[in-house]
């Protein structure tokens, strides 16, 4: 099960900054599905900057 397909029905989403600082840092066990959550994020073109 993917971030989209966990999420998908939900309207409002809250995130912390932790997912965050393990992408960035390429965290051994999250940075993985931290780097699935930016990609998501991405994909819907929510925000008016770049990740």
């Amino acid at each position: 099960m993917g971030i989209g397909n966990a999420i998908k029905n939900h309207k409002r989403i809250m995130l912390d900054t932790a997912p965050i600082v393990y992408f960035i840092e390429e965290h051994k066990t999250f940075g993985k599905i931290s780097n699935e959550l930016t990609k998501w994020i991405k994909g819907l073109n929510a925000f008016p900057f770049a990740m």
